[in-house]
């Protein structure tokens, strides 16, 4: 469905056709939406015509956001306004081979944007360059109108899938997540191991320091995990001061190494020194695998939640991992001492 600034978008340019248009604004991926801009500006401007799209970065104002001819990812740049191509619309001859042959670049920005600014930039060889600039003007409101569409899209997923207070993902995100990465793991024959951890201790930070100061904790904790896993461990708090950590293509012992590292890291930690108070709290720890401890999403978390609980059952400030799972193992916690 499209809303009215799509609609306007469409109405807006005779040069492009309705399926052009709708093959740019029928993605919600930035990149998805910028490799259908390459297949229209192929299709209507020739193989000889490069673009590319420079966007700020959502969440780092340093960062640049490059997608097109010269490959996707992050640009670094002093700030993301001055690492911009340009900051207004301008034409100029650039040489961009060894030979001195050169092309036109054609810098347009995106207006109206309500997130990231950015620009359009095409790299057109300088005979086709009248014949094109028309091309280029009717482009410019259609992918604005897609780039809008695919930030209103991004924002509604981090409100849906990331906790409020600690900004990791939540709970809902991790059962869409741990069923996609099972599915895979099942085709690849690979594994998983999931850890679910519980703060010792907690409980008397509120009761001394208030129930603010325990949020600010948690908070903490989980930059403190996000600075101990690894790049593709994905991290959740699943409710109070419990957290999960799903490690992708790591066998449970791999897990328990890491999970001691969790541990260690907890404990030795002071919180809430920037409030000039000092909380300690250390962390149960449970851990399970596939296929190992459970061959789906349901039975893996409640093997680690019983692991969890036998080591608040064994003192606390410990790891435990499941056992292999056997068919008769009841889905269920044991009780809390």
């Amino acid at each position: 469905m499209v809303n009215g600034g799509t609609q306007a978008a469409m109405q807006e340019t005779s040069i492009l056709s309705a399926h052009h248009a709708t093959r740019i604004l029928g993605s919600l991926e930035p990149r998805e939406i910028v490799r259908a801009i390459e297949s229209v500006v192929r299709d209507l401007m020739g193989p000889e015509v490069d673009v590319e799209v420079f966007a700020e970065h959502p969440d780092d104002a340093s960062m640049v956001v490059r997608f097109g001819a010269q490959g996707d990812g992050p640009d670094p740049g002093p700030s993301a306004e001055a690492s911009l191509p340009k900051g207004e619309d301008g034409e100029r001859l650039v040489s961009l081979t060894p030979t001195g042959a050169g092309k036109l670049e054609i810098v347009r920005k995106l207006e109206g944007s309500e997130g990231p600014g950015g620009v359009l930039r095409f790299l057109i060889p300088p005979p086709a360059a009248d014949r094109h600039r028309a091309v280029v003007d009717a482009l410019m409101p259609v992918v604005a109108a897609a780039l809008r569409n695919a930030q209103g899209f991004e924002r509604t997923k981090r409100l849906t899938f990331t906790d409020d207070l600690t900004s990791l993902y939540n709970s809902r995100f991790m059962a869409l997540y741990l069923e996609r990465e099972l599915k895979r793991c099942r085709r690849a024959r690979s594994v998983l191991t999931l850890l679910f951890m519980d703060l010792d201790g907690f409980k008397s930070v509120n009761d001394t320091h208030g129930h603010l100061a325990g949020s600010k904790t948690l908070v903490e904790v989980g930059r403190v995990l996000e600075s101990t896993v690894r790049d593709a461990d994905v991290l959740i708090r699943y409710g109070g001061d419990e957290f999960v950590i799903l490690f992708p293509e790591t066998p449970l012992s791999g897990g328990l190494v890491i999970a001691e590292r969790i541990r260690q890291v907890v404990e030795r930690t002071v919180f809430l020194k920037s409030q000039g108070l000092a909380a300690r709290v250390s962390a149960s720890i449970g851990i399970a695998s596939y296929p190992e401890s459970a061959d789906d999403a349901r039975g893996l978390i409640a093997s680690a939640d019983r692991a969890m609980y036998e080591a608040k059952a064994l003192g606390k400030n410990r790891v435990v991992a499941s056992r292999p799972a056997r068919p008769t193992d009841p889905q269920k916690r044991p009780p809390q001492p």
